[in-house]
């Protein structure tokens, strides 16, 4: 039994028009910028089920949403996934990657702020040990080394 789509297997006017209808969206071809969130949600869902049904290669489903064969094969597990548990037709892809730590509390930023501005700046190990000792706040030396170098307080170590 083939799944209900709500676009024709084969690409068609339909497609056509989808595609015009969101090029603002989707930028040059050649941009490496062209996310997947930035993607219609049924527009993703079509073509990942023309590769389930084996009308579309994996590569040219992949290439017409600008993704890598990686990211495209974990889509592809998401959205069967949902086909498994009946929820094909509302599945959205969700987005790879990215910053999913919350904030580090005021007080962590404000003791590093003191240890690493005192000269000569405290070392990074150690800040980390402050942390934990007196806040309970467990991070490790390079966690703390990414935030000085964020917070532009990483020393100068250029010239010694």
């Amino acid at each position: 039994m083939r799944p209900f789509l709500p676009y024709p297997l084969r690409p068609s006017a339909q497609t056509t028009e989808l595609r015009a209808r969101t090029s603002y969206l989707q930028g040059p071809r050649h941009s490496a910028q062209r996310y997947i969130h930035r993607r219609p949600a049924p527009f993703v869902r079509h073509l990942l089920a023309l590769h389930r049904a084996q009308q579309l290669s994996a590569c040219a489903a992949a290439a017409e949403l600008g993704l890598g064969r990686a990211r495209f094969y974990e889509l592809f597990t998401h959205y069967l996934r949902a086909c498994a548990h009946g929820q094909a037709d509302t599945w959205s892809p969700g987005r790879s990657g990215g910053d999913h730590q919350p904030d580090w509390p005021a007080e962590v930023s404000a003791l590093l702020t003191l240890l690493l501005s005192s000269k000569p700046p405290s070392s990074y190990s150690a800040c980390a040990s402050e942390l934990h000792r007196r806040l309970h706040f467990q991070t490790d030396r390079a966690s703390v080394r990414r935030w000085a170098l964020q917070n532009k307080l990483a020393p100068d170590t250029r010239y010694k």
